[in-house]
């Protein structure tokens, strides 16, 4: 029910936006130009007005293609708060639309009015502060679309095994255990899934292609033309290219002022890869049970998750992409895991390899690490 309640209001919102709110701006210069000499407070209360349509509009927008997600995968609590976002943004957008209308018309008829000389300035200015008091209003009305993000700075259990940072709407989340139905869906969302390791947490699967773009805006992987390419990782990333993704990352976060976001250690990401046991690769000594190398890749990445993961429950540690670390050995930096193109012998929890920091390739990905900034 709450679905077709979804489409429902998506279908009547743009309806309206392609309808009422067209019809209003086609008498708006006259009235407007009138508002700004006569009418001051109206005209900026309009132009408010706009500027909040614009920025919810875009939101919804962002919603509405989580919604479209969430169609496809079982409903779940964490994506519960999207489902309210979603109809309140939508009821507020139409809602602001038949303001502006109001606002448009109002003036219209005043300035009529006026020309006819049956309004005069003092009349005006009654109807300047009337309409901006009623602007006041509608304004605080806005808080109701806006509470349900409020749960953006509510601070996670930094005790619990996992964190959950949604790239979409900067919610964060913890939980003490997987879901029920494990994290084999997860990487197809805005979530960023972070696990706990002694003292950081590092990502459980590499950034993916999608969650590059919800951060930098633009794709630069070499595999982004199949339909499952938003899920495979992120490649063709320099060194400087993944810290600034972290660096953006941190300032959107706000987790606590002492949290970061960065490129592991070597020794960060070897002990994550090992995952509590002593395997030749990360989860396996059957290389084929976890990575996707050489002998099995078809030459290209894969989507993220897809193997089994190690004893910590992270994935994707041998192969598939190689993962850039924080270290610095002279000019260079390391890469750790191996690739979609390498060897057995480069995939183990210990092999490792060096590029500069500018390097750029269709097998060179990350993944991330929190850490408090003391330890970095």
């Amino acid at each position: 029910m709450k679905k077709i309640f979804i489409r429902f209001i998506i279908c009547a919102l743009c309806v309206t936006s392609s309808t009422g709110f067209a019809q209003g701006t086609a008498t708006a210069d006259v009235t407007e130009t009138f508002a700004a000499e006569y009418m001051p407070a109206t005209k900026a209360h309009l132009e408010t007005l706009r500027q909040i349509r614009t920025a919810d509009s875009k939101l919804f927008h962002e919603l509405r293609e989580a919604g479209r997600l969430m169609e496809t995968d079982d409903e779940k609590d964490y994506y519960s708060y999207k489902i309210d976002a979603i109809n309140l943004l939508a009821g507020k957008i139409v809602s602001f639309m038949s303001r502006e209308e109001l606002i448009i018309e109002t003036l219209k008829d005043l300035y009529f009015k006026h020309m006819a000389e049956l309004v005069e300035a003092d009349d005006l200015a009654m109807h300047d502060t009337k309409i901006a008091k009623e602007g006041n209003v509608w304004l605080a009305d806005r808080k109701d679309c806006r509470t349900i993000f409020e749960k953006r700075e509510e601070k996670p259990d930094l005790e619990a095994e996992y964190l959950v940072f949604d790239l979409l709407t900067h919610i964060k989340s913890s939980l003490p255990a997987p879901p029920a139905e494990g994290w084999s869906k997860w990487h197809k969302t805005d979530a960023l899934v972070l696990r706990k390791v002694g003292n950081f947490w590092i990502g459980i699967f590499e950034v993916t292609q999608k969650q590059w773009q919800n951060i930098m805006g633009k794709n630069p992987s070499h595999f982004s033309s199949s339909p499952d390419s938003p899920q495979r990782p992120v490649e063709e990333v320099s060194w400087n290219d993944a810290i600034k993704f972290c660096q953006v990352l941190s300032g959107q976060s706000r987790i606590t002022p002492d949290l970061l976001f960065t490129l592991p250690m070597e020794s960060q990401w070897e002990l994550a890869a090992r995952g509590g046991a002593n395997h030749e690769y990360s989860g396996s000594n059957n290389l084929d049970e976890v990575g996707w190398y050489g002998s099995n890749s078809g030459n290209q990445t894969h989507v993220v998750g897809t193997k089994k993961p190690n004893g910590y429950g992270i994935y994707d540690m041998s192969g598939n992409v190689w993962e850039w670390c924080l270290d610095k050995t002279f000019d260079s930096r390391a890469v750790r895991g191996g690739g979609w193109g390498s060897n057995a012998r480069y995939c183990t929890v210990s092999g490792r390899l060096t590029n500069g920091p500018g390097c750029r390739n269709g097998s060179l990905g990350f993944r991330v690490v929190l850490v408090h900034s003391s330890s970095k």
